[in-house]
């Protein structure tokens, strides 16, 4: 089950939790080398009947929860997103309750409502999921390794919302706190996803001295290590190439044992930014970059702008050199005047291809849904609550991989 996990491009080898198999997107069946890319619509009946027998006949709390998601995946994915939120939302009622027997499973609502609020543009109630998501989880659980995972979700949750300083010192605190509890990987994914972080910063001020410091650590961070066949040795060399952002520079790839390791799906290295610069009719003073807002990066676009129900699922091949061919709109809700700075940004992008088990470079196709929403703010004259002029785009890999 998918359970909504969204993560960051420059970070994807540091996700704790692996989005799974959905029957919604490209199979290796349904694709046969550029032919027919055969999509399966979610079976919405189905999944309803599936959460509505389970309701009526008391199912165990665990029942309840993994039916519940399978019901919100397909409304998600068909852009039902107000219905999967209070889908979510309804079985968050029900089974609350449940959290000091099923903690796991009452976590993975409130991880999911947070991943489908910030589709809505309600970022600040997505962080409140996370937080009521890390409070279960100290409350109820007395597990260090699954406390200190909620607390990389919230530090996560703090970078995506654009708190960069706040994640930074959670992480550096998270670091500190793993190695003292002995747990070295968490440390290694903290110290790893602070990096990502202050990467994004160093490029988005175009600051020479924070790349140098950022190109350092990531540097020492490897030679720590001191073993190339390492995962996170290999995810500091994402770091770094996509620091280097120059892909065609070969002292800028990863070596060859980073690339066999990409056995499952391709690797984000670099992309230009969304810039809604680019959108033509709307013409906001500064670049906006995908999913982020840093104070050098805000835009505003007329507060009339209408944001609900705008997304589109793009589909693309990722070559055996690792380059994006044949970009298409596959799906669109609403206007499609912001789709060009999409297309133009995906066309951009560089990967670490995947490979078959003879560590050959493949081609991969992959479909991956973009969000363009809004916070909602109270206006500083009507003290109306209406959407903000700042646009945000969220994403989402529908993809399956092997």
């Amino acid at each position: 089950m998918l359970k909504l996990y969204i993560s960051t491009a420059i970070l994807s080898l540091l996700c704790i939790h692996n989005a799974q198999a959905q029957e919604t997107s490209t199979t290796p069946e349904n694709q046969d080398s550029k032919g027919v890319i055969v999509v399966i619509a979610p079976d919405l009946k189905g999944s309803l009947e599936a959460l509505q027998n389970c309701i009526d006949n008391g199912c165990l709390p665990d029942e309840d929860i993994d039916a519940t998601l399978a019901h919100a995946e397909n409304l998600f994915i068909e852009g039902d997103y107000q219905d999967a939120r209070s889908t979510i939302e309804a079985s968050i009622k029900r089974n609350k309750k449940f959290a000091p027997e099923y903690t796991a499973e009452v976590a993975d609502l409130y991880r999911s409502n947070s991943r489908v609020l910030e589709h809505l543009g309600l970022i600040d109630k997505s962080n409140f999921n996370i937080v009521r998501l890390n409070n279960i989880v100290k409350k109820h659980s007395d597990n260090e390794r699954t406390q200190l995972i909620a607390e990389l979700e919230l530090a996560g949750s703090r970078f995506r919302s654009g708190s960069f300083k706040t994640a930074i010192r959670r992480y550096r605190f998270l670091e500190k706190e793993a190695l003292k509890k002995g747990y070295k990987d968490l440390a290694a994914i903290a110290r790893l996803r602070e990096i990502g972080i202050r990467i994004v910063l160093a490029k988005s001020r175009e600051s020479a001295g924070l790349t140098k410091n950022v190109r350092n650590d990531i540097m020492d961070f490897i030679t720590e290590i001191n073993d190339p066949n390492n995962r996170y040795s290999q995810s500091a060399e994402i770091l770094l190439a996509r620091l280097n952002d120059n892909p065609d520079n070969d002292s800028n790839k990863p070596p060859h044992n980073f690339i066999a390791a990409t056995r499952n799906k391709p690797i984000l290295l670099s992309s230009d930014p969304v810039r809604l610069t680019d959108l033509g009719k709307e013409r906001p003073s500064r670049d906006f970059t995908t999913s982020i807002i840093t104070p050098q990066n805000k835009v505003r676009t007329s507060v009339s702008e209408n944001f609900l129900d705008r997304w589109a699922d793009f589909g693309f091949f990722v070559s055996a050199e690792g380059r994006v061919e044949d970009a298409e709109i596959l799906r669109l809700s609403g206007s499609d005047n912001w789709v060009p700075a999409i297309l133009k940004s995906i066309q951009s992008r560089i990967y670490a291809p995947r490979v078959d088990k003879n560590n050959m470079p493949v081609e991969q196709y992959i479909i991956e849904r973009f969000t363009y929403t809004a916070q909602p703010e109270i206006l500083s004259i009507s003290r109306i609550r209406a959407r903000s002029g700042t646009p945000i785009i969220r994403t989402l890999d529908l993809t399956v991989y092997d």
